[in-house]
């Protein structure tokens, strides 16, 4: 990688992203896309030296005519798309929006994918919701059908579609990474699930649960393992081409029920404060179970998650500090 191209770059898993490109190589010169002001909008881990090593480009990923700019221009070699609207409410309340970003903004770079042989590799950040709901798991790449029906699952649905007919028709070197539920330092998104629990613990308030959800079953992968695993699966493409077409599951292991994960943050934060259960009349249903096959990620790429087991104690732990500490300050 030498010109590398990060949509949504202050966003959680693109700042964490960016940041670290930094640590291991200040010769890549990275490029970050982002809707507003930078100053506005900077990623919680970015430091002022990394955005003074990046060049921060502002506009809107389903504007083609800039983006084809920005990638001729700088002669991006690597795209990472990470930009999209991340958060099932806010997907949910406009549908419309969440096409434009996260299918026709996506989009955008398959089709530049195609046209510029200088792009070795672009890869599309999707999610285990492209697949919907099934009975047959864990999520299997090659022989689980995607069918996301709500509005947020269908959009990754979609894009993950998209990005396989440029792979059979053009043979567009793009990679569809579906990744199980991400969790870590640096989440801006107070909203979900642990940066929500993780708050009220620093408060000393009981998290809650709608009684809907806290039976879901979930797979969490720590945002350093995210990271690892996107910097290893384009090296290792490098070395090897034909692994660059495919659709990867990104997943650690680390299955709970809702309401497990809680107590384990409980536990692993030294509280004795409870989980409220709260009633709620109207939802908006979400799948039950989710949770991935790991067998492809593992044979193909020999990568697997270093956060579980003993070590997921450690991340759990590192994150409740990080909001702590935000909350003191």
């Amino acid at each position: 990688m030498k010109n590398v191209l990060i949509t949504g770059i202050t966003g959680f898993v693109g700042s964490n992203l960016a940041h670290t490109l930094l640590e291991i190589d200040p010769e890549i010169h990275i490029v970050g896309t982002i809707k507003n002001s930078p100053s506005a909008r900077r990623g919680s881990v970015l430091t002022e030296e990394d955005m003074s090593n990046m060049t921060i480009c502002i506009g809107d990923i389903t504007d083609f005519t800039l983006m084809e700019r920005i990638v001729t221009g700088y002669e991006i070699d690597t795209i990472f798309a990470l930009a999209s609207q991340s958060i099932v409410r806010v997907c949910n309340d406009n549908p419309l929006q969440a096409l434009y970003t996260n299918v026709l903004g996506n989009a955008t770079f398959c089709e530049l994918a195609r046209r510029y042989p200088k792009i070795k590799q672009t890869v599309i950040f999707s999610s285990d919701k492209s697949y919907g709901e099934t009975d047959k798991l864990p999520y299997k790449e090659d022989i689980t059908p995607l069918k996301g029906l709500r509005p947020y699952e269908s959009t990754k649905t979609l894009i993950d579609l998209w990005c396989q007919m440029y792979q059979y028709n053009y043979e567009a070197p793009i990679t569809v990474v579906r990744s199980a539920n991400i969790f870590g330092p640096g989440d801006p998104n107070s909203s979900r699930l642990i940066p929500q629990v993780c708050t009220s613990i620093a408060k000393n308030q009981n998290p809650w649960l709608w009684d809907s959800v806290a039976e879901y079953v979930r797979e969490f992968i720590y945002i350093d393992d995210v990271v690892d695993f996107l910097i290893e699966l384009v090296n290792t493409c490098e070395e090897n081409p034909t692994l660059i077409s495919q659709c990867y599951n990104l997943g650690s292991g680390n299955v709970f029920k809702i309401k497990d994960m809680v107590d384990y943050i409980l536990r692993m934060s030294g509280s004795d404060l409870n989980i409220d259960i709260k009633t709620k009349d109207v939802y908006f249903e979400e799948i039950k179970e989710q949770y991935l096959s790991l067998e492809k990620t593992k044979n193909l790429l020999n990568w697997q998650a270093k956060y579980t087991g003993k070590k997921l104690d450690e991340a759990i732990i590192m994150t409740y500090n990080y909001y702590s500490d935000l909350l003191r300050r």
